[in-house]
């Protein structure tokens, strides 16, 4: 068989496993390549995703790198800071996000302006005012309504509850003031 035939037919081992070449991995240091992954560290990517594509390093020949190299040290070091602190002020975002919403979720009106819209308390004049502004006080704090139909549906459960003890003293009334007669 001549070479130029046996170039051009594929050896058996390749073609069975159906090898594709493989960009080798730099070993030997260079500094521009060092730096961009740095950058692209400082951008967010993940240092295992950046080292894991093709033309890049193995883990172990960039950490050999930065030990070698002070300026690429410095670089991956300053990077690292920055990837960790934009990190720790997103967390910190995050919390606040899930304070404000929190904190959103109760915006009742006062009971003054939503009075003249549906009604002023059930309390008699010989009842205490102020025995039931504290009961809606706790049912709005319990139950924190986030619009003025769900602070409506508050005012309601407590004028019923206000309602059922006024019923329950009534009853127990009836028969002390028979016995007082």
């Amino acid at each position: 068989m001549d070479q130029d035939h046996a170039r051009s037919v594929p050896h058996a081992a390749d073609t069975l496993l159906n090898k594709q070449a493989t960009p080798a991995r730099p070993i030997a240091y260079n500094e521009a390549l060092a730096f961009k992954i740095c950058e692209r560290f400082g951008n967010g990517e993940s240092l295992e995703a950046i080292l894991a594509e093709p033309g890049m390093p193995e883990e172990e020949t960039f950490c050999r790198w930065r030990v070698e190299h002070k300026e690429t040290a410095r670089q991956f070091r300053a990077k690292k800071d920055l990837h960790e602190m934009l990190a720790e002020q997103k967390k910190e975002l995050e919390l606040q996000k899930k304070q404000d919403l929190s904190e959103a979720r109760y915006r009742a009106r006062p009971w003054e302006e939503v009075y003249p819209m549906i009604g002023s308390p059930p309390v008699l004049s010989t009842e205490n005012a102020q025995a039931y502004a504290d009961l809606l006080t706790a049912f709005t704090e319990m139950l924190q309504p986030q619009d003025i139909m769900a602070q409506i549906l508050v005012k309601q459960a407590a004028d019923a509850t206000w309602d059922e003890v006024r019923a329950g003293r009534e009853k127990t009334q009836v028969p002390e003031r028979a016995y007082q007669e």
